[in-house]
C-alpha cells in the first residue's frame, strides 16, 4: 500500500505494525492508509496503516514515515545515518 502510494522517488524511512487480533483463514483483508502529519521542511509524510477484515474489525496496525522527493526533485534526499536512531527490539 505505501510503497504503491510514494512512488520510486521516494523512501521508506520507518515503519512499525503490530498484529492486533488473529487472521482467520478465509477472511478477506483491506489494506488502508491515512495521512496523519505532513512535514514540509523535512519532505516526509507520516501515514496511519490498517488491514480491516470484512467484519470491519482491525486485525494489525502500524505507522508509516515516507520521506518523498523535494519539490523539482526527481529522489529523495535521505538524512545521516546515525546509530543512536535505531530503537531496540522489542517483544510483548
Amino acid at each position: 500500500l505505501v510503497t504503491n502510494w510514494m512512488g520510486d522517488g521516494a523512501w521508506l524511512w520507518k515503519l512499525s505494525t503490530a498484529v492486533r487480533k488473529f487472521n482467520h483463514i478465509g477472511d478477506t483483508h483491506y489494506v488502508v492508509g491515512t495521512v496523519h502529519d505532513v512535514d514540509t521542511a523535512d519532505h516526509t509524510v507520516t501515514i496511519d496503516v490498517a488491514a480491516v477484515n470484512q467484519r470491519g474489525e482491525a486485525t494489525c496496525d502500524g505507522r508509516a514515515v515516507v520521506i518523498l522527493p523535494p519539490p523539482g526533485g526527481d529522489r529523495a534526499v535521505l538524512p545521516d545515518f546515525d546509530p543512536d536512531d535505531v530503537p531496540e527490539a522489542s517483544a510483548p
